[in-house]
């Protein structure tokens, strides 16, 4: 699987790759590049949005930083950054943290602001 997420999200193992957010989750480890890549490739598929939601287990705040540095694995392709961005906000939302879904959302609106001025 690998880097075959980038090329074609579809292909991901999906079972595999929650199985290593959550034991990341669980853990408390940082992403490695392969599981950030294959994550945020499952991070633009909105039907799965609820279940990378859950991959948290009661650990929301730990799901928002994970998903944050996930981010920080694909800032150069916009729409898997805007993706791990969305459901670290959405993590730290559930998880009762304002501030941090507040600097979520605007991290988020940072880079749709340079996306669209790269457009243009």
């Amino acid at each position: 699987t690998g880097n075959s997420c980038t090329i074609r999200p579809g292909r991901c193992d999906i079972t595999s790759t929650l199985a290593d957010l959550r034991h990341t989750m669980v853990t408390g480890g940082r992403p490695n590049r392969s599981l950030a890549v294959r994550a945020a490739a499952l991070a633009t598929d909105a039907a799965l949005h609820a279940q990378l939601l859950r991959c948290a287990d009661g650990n929301y705040m730990r799901a928002a930083r994970l998903w944050l540095q996930i981010a920080s694995y694909v800032e150069s392709d916009g729409e898997e950054l805007l993706a791990a961005l969305h459901l670290s906000a959405d993590c730290a939302t559930v998880g009762g943290n304002a501030s941090f879904a507040r600097n979520c959302m605007r991290r988020i609106a940072a880079a749709e602001c340079q996306r669209w001025m790269a457009a243009s």
